[in-house]
């Protein structure tokens, strides 16, 4: 009776020979036993399933509650197969929880099926073979065992049964899946029919790729390696970036620094160092410059894939390297340089999710090397860097010597590599210049305008640092501007000072810092200190009088306050007890800031600035000691400078005894070196001390009348 010749193992695991002692008998009723309770009941369930499998089954239950009451009042279903069916702690019912008892009763009850011509509980005739006389049969044949006053069944009987009952569950496991077929075929198309779709485009995407070639046959894409004189001075950075890549435990080694400080360089080279045959590894080099969507990106990761640009572009270019991971066996490394573009769009997360995820699809064979200006960290992306800073001094000479090797010796290379402020970049654009230009007048030059010089036909310094700043937001644009008010390092203090010229609010400053670090256009040299390289500082200051005119000035006044307020706080340091080494540290520390504000300072005094006069009011309290604590900080020549520029701001007639002690402390410097300005300055306090003596005097008289006249009265 087995369907369309269609044969199922039910009897696979049956018939191992019995345990010793019972009869044979015994054991054909035992076998059959273990068919209708194994088999039966899995063939009843499947058959039940493929009507309202586990997803509908609660639903179909619901729907026939009235009619499954009334036959528990009629006791036809028990307590026990209620709670079944309507599970009390609220959860969904589940078929795997049936016997064959329930699983017959609701077959013939809910589910519609024609009862056979013998009914639903006589034995149906041998010849019908419809699902519903199965379904009767192992009904009646579980019965007929569990009543049976003996367990063992005859030899003959036992063949004729184990037929029958087989056949059976043929006939139920057969119309099972039919129906399932059937389902498929007519189901609405929702979810499920996504996951095909899915499913297709994962066989057109494997398509594609036998299309494009085998993995087997990927050879390295290199850009022209670097002649060694680019690269003096980064050998130790090189090999730390081939040793964590070669590793094989860093996803993702990070090529930072300022702008023109070698990043490309450094990746070009370490490109071909890792792609030597040695090393065993597959290098694909990839310029993502001006690519700003992830689109952009991975297409330009995809033609490095090839030997050839691919032309026809994939639909889905993220999702084929993915795919195209998955088949990596050996060593990979991307070597993806400018990645700033990418990093700082929108794109930016499905751009890391997109490496984490190639990492992963290939076993963990895929790296990546990125250049970029700015850092980032992602929790599923881990990554280590390796920040590039000035060369040093001996590193930058070496560089420039090998950039002029047809010009004489240079006898002014030290200042030039000062100018260029150690710079690759610039070292090699001037290299290129002194070809043209002597060393006097290129040095000239430098010290005039350092951005206008350093720029060939290819190239610029300045270009490079705009590229930088035009990345940033516009609060970082306007914090970069104002941080060019300092000379030389800053503390976060002082920073916070001048961003409260900023014209976004809210920003919160040392968020702002840490951003500009990120995005390499400030240095951090110590601890909660932070200085712009020369030549970053000179296109903040250009851009900010180009542009920012207003906020600089207001940056710059705030500074001025800031720093003649400390100044005036650390000569009072000074004269307590303890303290004199503290109060000369904080001025070594910010030499160059206290310098410059204070000749600001002079300056916006005789232009009759009232805001920095009247926010630096304490320098001029208890003044003798602020100038006796100038005079211990400052060289003599820039201590009498700025005497003589608060000399020239302060008005004898209104403050007469400020006049007097300036001109005393001026003399006291000039009086070894120059007798007779020493005397003219004598002189002058002289004509202003008896003045301000006689003022007093009548002053004096005047209190002294006013007091006799009251008391007459």
């Amino acid at each position: 009776m087995a369907a369309s010749g269609i044969s199922f193992p039910i009897s696979a695991g049956l018939c191992e020979p019995s345990v010793a002692g019972p009869s044979e008998e015994k054991t054909n009723g035992t076998r059959l036993t273990r068919l209708l309770i194994d088999k039966g009941t899995k063939a009843l369930r499947k058959f039940l399933d493929s009507f309202h499998p586990g997803s509908t089954l609660q639903h179909a239950l619901c729907n026939n509650r009235p009619k499954l009451e009334q036959l528990k009042r009629n006791r036809v279903i028990f307590d026990t197969q209620w709670e079944k069916l309507f599970p009390s702690s609220g959860k969904p019912p589940d078929s795997k929880e049936f016997d064959i008892t329930l699983l017959h009763l609701l077959l013939r009850e809910i589910f519609h099926l024609k009862a056979p011509s013998n009914g639903w509980h006589k034995m149906p005739a041998d010849a019908d073979a419809t699902p519903e006389a199965s379904i009767v049969r192992i009904k009646c044949y579980r019965n007929e065992l569990c009543h049976s006053v003996s367990t063992g069944v005859p030899n003959d009987e036992f063949e004729d049964k184990w037929n029958m009952i087989s056949s059976s569950l043929e006939v139920l496991e057969v119309a099972a899946y039919r129906k399932k077929l059937q389902s498929l075929k007519s189901a609405t198309i929702d979810h499920d029919a996504w996951l095909v779709e899915e499913e297709l485009e994962q066989w057109r995407r494997e398509k594609e790729l036998e299309k494009s070639g085998k993995v087997s046959e990927l050879c390295s894409c290199l850009p022209d390696d670097r002649p060694e004189e680019h690269v003096i001075g980064r050998g130790e950075q090189i090999q730390d970036i081939k040793d964590k890549v070669q590793s094989g435990t860093v996803p993702v080694v990070l090529i930072t620094g300022g702008p023109g400080f070698g990043k490309t360089t450094v990746a070009k080279r370490v490109a071909c160092e890792l792609a030597k045959a040695e090393n065993k590894r597959t290098v694909l080099f990839c310029s993502l410059l001006s690519k700003t969507t992830f689109n952009e990106a991975t297409v330009e990761m995809i033609n490095s894939c090839h030997k050839v640009v691919n032309t026809q572009v994939p639909e889905n270019p993220g999702q084929w390297l993915k795919d195209w991971s998955k088949q990596i066996q050996n060593q990979v490394t991307f070597v993806l340089d400018n990645a700033d573009g990418v990093i700082k769009s929108e794109d930016r997360e499905s751009f890391f999710n997109f490496l984490r995820d190639v990492r992963m699809f290939s076993g963990k064979n895929v790296t990546f090397v990125i250049t970029t200006r700015r850092t980032f960290q992602n929790p599923d992306l881990l990554s280590e860097e390796v920040r590039l800073h000035p060369l040093s001094n001996e590193q930058a000479r070496n560089l420039l010597d090998a950039q002029v090797q047809n010009v004489q010796e240079l006898s002014k290379a030290e200042r030039i590599v000062e100018l260029c402020g150690c710079v690759p970049l610039a070292l090699c654009i001037v290299g290129s210049l002194l070809s043209d230009y002597t060393e006097e007048t290129l040095i000239k030059n430098l010290e005039k305008e350092p951005l206008a010089v350093l720029e060939d036909d290819q190239v610029s310094i300045e270009k490079a640092i705009k590229t930088s700043f035009d990345l940033l937001t516009e609060a970082g644009q306007e914090a970069f501007v104002l941080m060019s008010t300092f000379q030389g390092s800053f503390d976060s203090v002082a920073a916070e000072a001048v961003m409260k010229a900023c014209s976004i609010p809210g920003i919160q400053p040392i968020s702002i810092i840490r951003f500009l670090k990120k995005s390499s256009l400030i240095e951090q040299p110590s601890s909660q200190r932070y200085q712009m390289h020369p030549l970053i500082h000179s296109y903040a200051r250009k851009i900010g009088h180009a542009k920012y005119a207003d906020l600089l000035a207001r940056g710059e006044k705030l500074a001025c306050v800031y720093f003649v307020s400390r100044l005036a706080n650390n000569a009072e340091l000074y004269w307590k007890k303890n303290s004199c080494k503290e109060s000369l540290f904080s001025f070594n520390k910010d030499r160059n800031n206290f310098e410059h504000f204070l000749c600001i300072y002079a300056q916006r005094r005789e232009g009759k600035d009232e805001e920095i006069m009247e926010g630096s009011q304490t320098l001029l309290e208890s003044f003798p000691q602020k100038c006796m604590y100038l005079e211990k900080c400052l060289h003599p020549k820039n201590y009498a400078h700025i005497l003589e520029q608060l000399l020239d701001t302060i008005d004898s007639t209104i403050q007469p005894m400020h006049v007097v002690e300036l001109l005393c402390l001026l003399g006291h410097e000039c009086r070894k070196k120059d007798q007779k300005k020493y005397k003219e300055l004598m002189e002058r306090a002289e004509e202003i001390y008896p003045l301000k003596r006689k003022e007093e005097r009548k002053k004096k008289m005047r209190r002294k009348q006013k007091n006799c006249s009251q008391d007459s009265q």
